[in-house]
């Protein structure tokens, strides 16, 4: 059956525009099918014909269902790409809350507030310091006129105020420890005995707990001073006043200092956080190029895999055919051979040309005398005379049995020679 099918491309000419040529153009195929029932090669032409539009729908919509198989792998790809984009950017964001460029603007503004803030504070803590100097300068001469020992009872509560609130190292705390050491005599005493106990005190508070022994055996010695009378404070009214007023002062003094080391230590802050801004911003724009990047990319990939699976729905239909079937098959009304006529006559001339031959053949063959001319040649002599043929019925007869076997030779020759030549042609 793969022998009897046949598949001719068909050809149109056509002139190409830009050199004039002619050329032959596939714009086909035909299917044909061989066999000695009609009925039958018309079935199997149209089965041959169907095959052909199934394949090519078939490799049509694997073509297409493969496109949108390998689309649907490359979107899952990409969106773990981008997840994990978005996970990177927002651990950056979380490593760099405060340097973001987003928040450029807003750290310069808090850095300009922050800034004159810090200037505030500072001629605050100018004029109560000045305004302390000033009231320490009444104070003074108000001690002029108050005993040695309440002035010296003051000045050591002053100076243990100072070492519990600002620590031992403290220029304020330094200075009224000379003053004691001044007024008792002693430069290396560093005060009176209630004032070092009140300042270990302090320093033990720094490194250990209220239930350390050092602590408390300070404190019962220090409270045993203070019950034997050393810690007697004086009792003038504008004195006490002005010492109520310098240590307001010291108290306002030693708020402002810690905000202003708050602001300091914040301005330092929002400084590096600016300064790291331009590195943060090229980071950050990085990992947002690379996010746009990738969602680029996802669009175009589903906006492929929309368009593949319209491919798909359509190239399963009739309408997305590449081959069109423009005839069906029919059945023959007469056969396409073998040509008859032709072989007949292709016979008839074989025959001809065959039997001439043979004719000719026994007629070289044949050694009869038969006229004056073979007894001439044969016996280089001249014939006498020459005895007719006598036609009777007996040679009449055998005259027409030998021309019914020479023609029945020849029609039954050139019989065969045609059932020959239409087998080789058919």
């Amino acid at each position: 059956m793969r022998e009897d099918i046949q598949v001719n491309m068909v050809f149109t000419s056509v002139i190409e525009e830009e050199t004039g040529e002619e050329f032959d153009l596939i714009t086909g195929f035909t299917t044909s099918f061989n066999g000695r029932d009609p009925e039958s090669a018309q079935i199997i032409a149209s089965r041959v014909a169907e095959a052909f539009l199934a394949e090519d729908r078939r490799t049509r919509v694997d073509k297409a269902s493969a496109a949108s198989s390998f689309l649907h792998e490359q979107i899952q790809v990409k969106r773990d790409e981008i997840a994990e984009i978005e996970a990177k950017i927002a651990d950056f964001k979380e490593q760099h809350s405060g340097s973001l460029p987003d928040l450029l603007v807003l750290n310069m503004t808090a850095l300009d507030r922050t800034t004159q803030e810090l200037e505030q504070v500072q001629r605050e803590i100018r004029t109560l310091e000045q305004d302390r100097f000033f009231r320490e300068a009444q104070l003074q001469q108000i001690q002029s006129t108050v005993g040695a020992g309440a002035q010296l009872a003051e000045i050591e509560q002053e100076y243990r105020r100072a070492v519990a609130l600002y620590g031992p190292e403290h220029p304020d705390v330094l200075r009224l420890k000379r003053q004691i050491a001044s007024m008792t005599n002693d430069p290396a005493a560093g005060g009176s005995e209630l004032a070092q106990l009140e300042a270990q005190l302090a320093t033990l508070k720094e490194r250990y707990s209220d239930q350390h022994p050092d602590v408390v055996s300070l404190r019962h010695r220090i409270e045993a001073l203070k019950q034997s009378g050393a810690g007697d404070a004086p009792t003038d009214p504008v004195y006490l006043q002005l010492r109520a007023q310098i240590n307001a002062i010291n108290s306002n003094v030693a708020g402002l200092r810690q905000r202003e080391q708050e602001l300091r230590d914040r301005l330092a802050d929002l400084q590096g956080k600016i300064a790291q801004t331009p590195q943060v911003e090229r980071q950050y724009q990085d990992l947002q190029r690379q996010l746009q990047t990738a969602t680029l990319a996802f669009d175009n990939l589903r906006e492929r895999l929309s368009q593949a699976q319209q491919i798909e729905s359509f190239e399963s239909g009739e309408r997305g055919a590449r081959l069109q079937m423009v005839r069906a098959a029919q059945a023959p009304d007469e056969p396409t051979g073998p040509p008859r006529i032709a072989i007949a006559i292709l016979g008839l001339f074989v025959a001809t040309t065959l039997a001439g031959g043979v004719t000719l053949f026994a007629e070289v063959s044949d050694d009869t005398i038969r006229g004056s001319k073979d007894v001439l040649t044969v016996m280089h002599a001249h014939a006498i005379a020459a005895i007719p043929v006598v036609q009777n019925s007996v040679y009449r007869s055998e005259r027409r049995r030998h021309m019914l076997v020479v023609s029945l030779s020849a029609l039954l020759l050139g019989v065969i020679i045609v059932l020959i030549v239409g087998a080789v042609t058919a």
